[in-house]
């Protein structure tokens, strides 16, 4: 695997010194891993600033990277606030109802809402037991045990019908805080396209015009950059 960057603002930042902040799917990793040993890597990922570096964007490439035995990888530094809101994914599914999902996990006023589930006219909120970190961490991994054999589809905005969950997640200061003392979130909820390109113009540039050309890159996460908004 060729490693370059075209980013002018990247940090050539050691491995092992990264933290991930969600769970890598596994046969996307497989799959990634595989062209990786004769694709050059494109784009720096984004990491948030502070120590240790929590990856924002770039958790497949990171574990792809060490499976091929490399060192560092091209990051760019992203300054976060521990208020800084974070932006959840939309997973679409082709489905039964939403009826398994248990009354222990849905509903009350004892946490915050994880997720809503929505199934024709039904809106469901999803809770955690508690605020605390180690209840939100649970809490969502939880839900996507449930939902775990469910095929489903990413969108960035909430359809109009349909059967899905809409992920809700907590500031970012909560999300390091499970990161650095629980581990990885489920993979595939967390959505930071729109906190880093507001913060880093030219990475958006660079990601839209690779996006029809290069296998490697997550098309989900970059078609939701026309509709972001937030």
């Amino acid at each position: 695997m060729k490693i370059s960057s075209s980013c002018e603002r990247s940090s050539y930042l050691p491995l092992n010194q990264l933290i991930w902040h969600e769970k890598c799917e596994t046969l996307r990793l497989k799959h990634l891993t595989k062209l990786l040993e004769h694709e050059a890597l494109r784009e720096s990922i984004h990491v948030a600033q502070g120590s240790p570096y929590i990856i924002l964007d770039g958790a497949h490439r990171c574990r792809a990277a060490l499976y091929l035995g490399f060192d560092s990888i091209p990051a760019h530094i992203v300054p976060m606030t521990p208020e800084q809101s974070v932006s959840g994914w939309v997973h679409v599914y082709n489905t039964r109802k939403f009826s398994f999902v248990p009354p222990l996990v849905r509903g009350g006023n004892r946490g915050s809402v994880i997720a809503i589930l929505h199934d024709g006219d039904l809106r469901q909120e999803v809770r955690s037991k508690s605020d605390l970190a180690s209840d939100l961490f649970y809490a969502y991994w939880d839900l996507a045990g449930l939902l775990r054999r469910l095929d489903y589809r990413r969108l960035a905005n909430v359809p109009t019908q349909g059967q899905f969950v809409e992920w809700v997640l907590p500031p970012w200061g909560v999300i390091a805080e499970i990161a650095t003392n629980y581990g990885p979130l489920p993979a595939g909820i967390t959505r930071f396209g729109s906190v880093f390109f507001k913060k880093c113009p030219r990475c958006i540039a660079e990601r839209e015009k690779s996006i029809m050309s290069d296998p490697v890159l997550d098309r989900d996460e970059v078609k939701s950059l026309a509709v972001i908004k937030d």
